[in-house]
C-alpha cells in the first residue's frame, strides 16, 4: 500500500494525476452534486428544414466498424451511453460531413448568445459536433455531468425520431427530477458540467432518436484539460484496453513487492474499510440521502477496476480506501 501513496505522490502519471485516482473521479462524476448549479434553456425551431433534410440524408456509417464502447452491454453496467447504432464524434466524421456540421453549428451561434447573453464559438474538441443515435429498448445514457471545460455549453437538437421517444432528464437545484421530451427540431441548450442529466431506456424495440449536437465555448476561455472522457469517447473496447495495459503491468507487478509495514491480513481489511467509511462520511464531494446507491454504485465500480489494474482483491481494496479517504485533503 506504502508504494500506491509513493506512487500518486511521486509517480507515474496519466495526463498529470495518478490513474486511479483519475478513473475515481471519472466514476464519482456519475453522482449528483448539490452544490453545482444546473443551467439548461428549451430550444424550438433552429434548424432550418434544409438542415434536417442534410442529416436525415447523410450515411453516418459509410466505411464505418460499429465497434465504439457505446455500442456494448457493459456500458450500461458502467452508466454510460449504451445504443446498437454507436455515437459519432466530430473525429469520427468525414471531412465534408465536418465542413457541414460546422456551419449548421455556427449558425445557431447568434440566437444562443442572445439566449445566454454571451459571446460563443465552437470548441476544438472532438464534441465540437456530434451525431447521437439511439434506437432499441435498451438504449439510454446514465445520469453524469458533462467533463469538460467550465465555460463549455452543449446544444442537443433532435432531427430524426419514430415511435417512443426517451425523455432528456435533469435535476434542478433542489434535486427534483425533470423530464424533456423532445419533438423534431426541438432541443436543448444547457450547461453539461454543473446539469446533472442522463437518458432512461425506452423500453420500446422501435425507438429511433437521433440527435444532432454541439459543444460550444465562451470566447477567449483557456484551454480544456485532458479526461478519460474527453480523450476515449467514441474509442473501441480495444482502444481503451491499450491505454490501461501498461499501468497494470506497472502496479501488478507493485503487488509483489513487500510491504515495509507488515500488519496482519485482518488488521489491513478493517482498516481498510474504516478508512472507506470515514472518507465517505466527510467528503464533500461525495453526495448524501437518496443519492447513496449512486455512490456506492460508484465506488464498486472503482474496486472492480482497481482488481483488473492490479489482480489483488485486498490491495485493490487498500487503494480504494487510501484514494477516498485522500480526497478530503
Amino acid at each position: 500500500m506504502e508504494y500506491i501513496a509513493f506512487d500518486d505522490l511521486f509517480g507515474i502519471k496519466l495526463w498529470h494525476e495518478n490513474v486511479f485516482r483519475r478513473m475515481y473521479h471519472h466514476l464519482s462524476n456519475n453522482n449528483y452534486t448539490p452544490r453545482k448549479i444546473p443551467l439548461l434553456h428549451e430550444v424550438s425551431d433552429v434548424l432550418t428544414n434544409d438542415q434536417i433534410t442534410y442529416l436525415r440524408s447523410v450515411d453516418f456509417d459509410r466505411g464505418r466498424p460499429n465497434n465504439a464502447l457505446n455500442t456494448h452491454k457493459m456500458a450500461i453496467a458502467l452508466r454510460g451511453n449504451y445504443s446498437p447504432r454507436d455515437a459519432l464524434y466530430f473525429n469520427n466524421l468525414d471531412p465534408d460531413v465536418q465542413l457541414k456540421l460546422e456551419e449548421i453549428g455556427n449558425s445557431l451561434i447568434p440566437s444562443f448568445n442572445k439566449l445566454l447573453d454571451t459571446e460563443l464559438c465552437l470548441s476544438d474538441t472532438n464534441f465540437r459536433a456530434i451525431i447521437l443515435r439511439y434506437e432499441g429498448a435498451s438504449a439510454q445514457f446514465g445520469f453524469h455531468y458533462d467533463t469538460e471545460h467550465p465555460n463549455c455549453f452543449r446544444a442537443l437538437v433532435l432531427y430524426d425520431g419514430r415511435s417512443t421517444i426517451p425523455p432528456f432528464c435533469y435535476r434542478d437545484g433542489s434535486g427534483a427530477l425533470h423530464k424533456i421530451t423532445f419533438s423534431v427540431n426541438h432541443g436543448i441548450l444547457f450547461r453539461g458540467s454543473t446539469t446533472h442529466h442522463g437518458v432512461e431506456p425506452s423500453l420500446d424495440p422501435n425507438t429511433k432518436r437521433y440527435l444532432v449536437g454541439f459543444q460550444y465555448i465562451k470566447k477567449d476561455s483557456g484551454p480544456e484539460s485532458r479526461s478519460l472522457c474527453n480523450q476515449l469517447r467514441g474509442s473501441s473496447v480495444s482502444c481503451i484496453l491499450r491505454l490501461f495495459l501498461p499501468y497494470s503491468v506497472y502496479y501488478t507487478t507493485i503487488g509483489y513487492l513487500p510491504p515495509m509495514v507488515v500488519v496482519s491480513t485482518e488488521v489491513t481489511l478493517a482498516i481498510n474499510l474504516c478508512a472507506i467509511v470515514v472518507g465517505l462520511f466527510f467528503s464533500t464531494k461525495i453526495p448524501t440521502g437518496n443519492h447513496i446507491p449512486n455512490t456506492l454504485h460508484s465506488l464498486g465500480l472503482f474496486y472492480v477496476f482497481c482488481c483488473a489494474m492490479t489482480a489483488n482483491l485486498l490491495l485493490a481494496l487498500s487503494i480504494v480506501a487510501y484514494v477516498v479517504m485522500t480526497e478530503m485533503l
